[in-house]
């Protein structure tokens, strides 16, 4: 009679229980298929909050009473569970007597045991102890949090007492015992011990009698199957399939991840200074209990009073506090502007008409400079101190360490000090000195980071008006321009403003555009023209030039005498069109200075300041020149031109009696793709 399959049945073991004595041995007890709970118990709200690992040992048995031969059996999950939080894997001891502790073991030993550990237990590690402590050299490298030791009672490894231990916290101190300095290691334990193990002392000569430590590899001891869903139809013949996933649970865990988009690395604050002056702004807020005010721009730190009839609030590194130094009501967002007020801010004032006053500043999150500190067992302490480049802005400065496995952070608030859940600390931002307190001792093999922002990325611009300083030079085509005949019509943000010549090389402000500071003027004979807007410009900014065009006449002069007289060959001249340009020279240095007529018969020096040295300091020719305010003169009607000193000169100028083209032009600009006849300059 052959063997059935309803003769397989699956037994349970003696105790289907959590316990550590659960499973056992085969019992008569069959597992009824179908039956609910008649292997696992019902999930709990609780397993379902907080996890849980149920084992359960069953056996395959086959129930018969012929003596036909049994060729085998095996165990198949072919169907996952239908709740999608629950997992079920198979795996074998192979052994018919273990319990549920034995299989604990078989599952958390995916580490085998290694190479000798290069130290010693110290003394007696008691049973049920959270913690192990053991010495080493001086400079051996130190176990990591997570990793696992393999502890063993007996010379050769091999005993029944052993246990594999996870480190959760590693910490390490130097210590002396006669000549000798070890590294004194203490290690926090995810389990406690399960066997007292007999440790050494520092003067034991033979260290190989008692217990020993060893590190572990990953070998994982057991094999686990499961049932996974087809991701795509398989077919007869097929030599590989595509399932859900290749991975299963063994025990809880919980992942949660959240992508970070457009945020910048670092993300500190930098609050600079906007401008000199303190400004009153009147607005309407309230002082009480998660009340929120709102700033119109960044403050600088230590600048801020918010509130009014009688109840005012300053901030003091970031805290708010009602009255100078008294108590802390609130915090101060810089970058943000904006004030949130404690749950516990007593009700002070509420829609009431505030003053807020404060210096106005901007702020800005960005990419801060880094630097650190490694923890070693060397320099492993409470204070620690750096110096920072370059200097830091007032309250950028950040500090992070690590205690026992947790990050701190110390802050600064724009004081000058360092302040945190736990340490303490100064910054000195004049050298960049920062000293660390450190609450606790950090973690060796860590590292103290410090970021911070400095204020040289940015450039302070209040109090000047936007516009003024823009230089505009242009050179027209016509290569000479007539006195007299200049126009130029600007138009700003569709406003057209005009500015015309004197006749003498000065320009006109027409329409109040010209910053009367700046460089303005126009040069006849070489068609030059330089204009300093105080308006301020838009890209669409076109500029169009109108001017008759003159024939320029250009000789070349040399002057040998002092004072030098040059006499032009055509005149008479067109009064404010010389240009001159003249080699002045000193000992083996020359300088090219440009000379000018002002139309009133007097020359004048554009490139050249008063007491200017013409050489190089300490160098041949380093004569200081003084520049006169009249260097020489031009006689219009007989072309005399008087120079106070020798040179020679190239000199450009416009006949009186040339006749005249008319000629028109227009210039973009603005649109920063700027032509190589026109050039902007920012004299700021």
């Amino acid at each position: 009679m052959a063997i059935a399959k309803t003769d397989i049945k699956l037994m349970a073991s003696e105790r289907l229980t959590d316990n550590s004595d659960g499973g056992g041995m085969m019992s008569g007890v069959e597992v009824v298929d179908g039956n609910v709970n008649n292997l696992f118990p019902d999930i709990s709200r609780l397993d379902r909050v907080y996890g849980r690992v149920s084992l359960r040992k069953a056996y395959v048995s086959v129930m018969t009473d012929n003596t036909d031969t049994y060729a085998g059996a095996h165990v198949l999950l072919t169907d996952p569970a239908d709740d999608p939080l629950v997992f079920t894997t198979l795996f074998t001891t192979k052994s018919s007597t273990d319990v549920r502790a034995d299989a604990k073991d078989h599952i958390e030993s995916y580490v085998v045991q290694g190479t000798r550990y290069n130290g010693f237990l110290w003394g007696k590690q008691i049973e049920g102890a959270r913690a192990i402590q053991f010495f080493q050299a001086v400079g051996e490298d130190l176990p990591g949090v997570g990793d696992v030791l393999y502890l063993t009672n007996g010379e050769d490894g091999d005993s029944e007492l052993f246990q594999y231990v996870r480190l959760t916290s590693v910490e390490a101190n130097t210590t002396t015992s006669g000549s000798k300095t070890y590294d004194v290691v203490t290690c926090e334990l995810g389990d406690p011990l399960r066997y007292t193990f007999e440790g050494y002392e520092f003067d034991d000569q033979n260290k190989t009698g008692k217990a020993l430590i060893y590190t572990t590899l990953v070998a994982d001891a057991a094999k686990y199957y499961g049932a996974m869903g087809l991701a795509q139809a398989a077919n007869a013949g097929d030599t590989s399939i595509v399932v859900d996933s290749i991975y299963t649970h063994l025990v809880p865990s919980a992942q949660s991840e959240t992508p970070i988009a457009d945020q910048t690395p670092g993300n500190i604050p930098v609050i600079f200074q906007g401008g000199p002056n303190v400004v009153n702004v009147p607005t309407v807020g309230t002082i009480g209990p998660g009340a929120i005010a709102y700033l119109p721009c960044s403050p600088v730190p230590g600048t801020l009073i918010f509130g009014g009839g009688g109840h005012y609030c300053y901030d003091i590194g970031g805290r708010v506090t009602y009255g100078v130094g008294g108590q802390e009501v609130g915090t101060l967002n810089y970058a943000d502007a904006t004030i949130t007020f404690d749950a516990d801010c007593p009700t002070l004032i509420t829609n009431y008409n505030c003053t807020t006053t404060f210096q106005p500043a901007a702020g800005s999150r960005r990419l801060g400079n880094s630097t650190y500190i490694d923890v070693t067992l060397g320099n492993r302490g409470y204070n620690y101190t750096l110096n920072l480049q370059p200097l830091p802005e007032p309250g950028t400065v950040v500090v992070d360490y690590m205690v026992a496995g947790k990050w701190y952070r110390l802050e600064d608030g724009g004081q000058g000090i360092l302040r945190g859940p736990s340490g303490s600390g100064t910054v000195k931002y004049n050298t960049g000195t920062i000293v660390v307190t450190c609450g606790a001792l950090p973690d060796v093999g860590t590292r103290i980071i410090v970021n911070w922002s400095a204020p040289v990325e940015f450039r302070t611009r209040g109090g000047t008006t936007t516009g003024i300083g823009v230089e505009w030079q242009h050179t027209v085509a016509g290569e000479s321009i007539q006195p007299g005949t200049l126009e130029i019509e600007c138009i700003i943000m569709d406003t057209t403003y005009v500015i015309t010549d004197d006749g003498a090389g000065g320009l006109v402000d027409h329409d109040a555009i010209i910053d009367a500071t700046g460089n303005n003027y126009v040069e006849y004979a070489t068609g030059k023209i330089c204009v300093c807007f105080a308006t301020a410009a838009d890209p669409a900014t076109s500029i169009n030039i109108t001017y008759s065009k003159a024939t320029r006449e250009t000789e070349a002069i040399t002057i040998s005498n002092s004072p030098g007289i040059i006499q032009l060959a055509n005149y008479p001249i067109e009064p404010g069109s010389v240009s001159i340009e003249a080699q002045f020279t000193a000992g083996t240095y020359q300088r090219t200075v440009w000379l000018t007529d002002d139309g009133n018969g007097n020359l004048t020096a554009k490139n050249f300041s008063v007491d200017e040295a013409l050489g190089h300091a300490g160098a041949e020719g380093n004569a200081v020149v003084t520049a006169l305010v009249t260097p020489g003169t031009i006689n219009y009607n007989t072309g005399e031109i008087t120079l106070d000193g020798s040179s020679s000169a190239d000199v450009m100028y416009v006949k009186y009696e040339s006749v005249t083209v008319e000629g028109t032009e227009t210039t973009t600009t603005w649109t920063g793709n700027e032509s190589s006849e026109t050039t902007i300059v920012w004299n700021d």
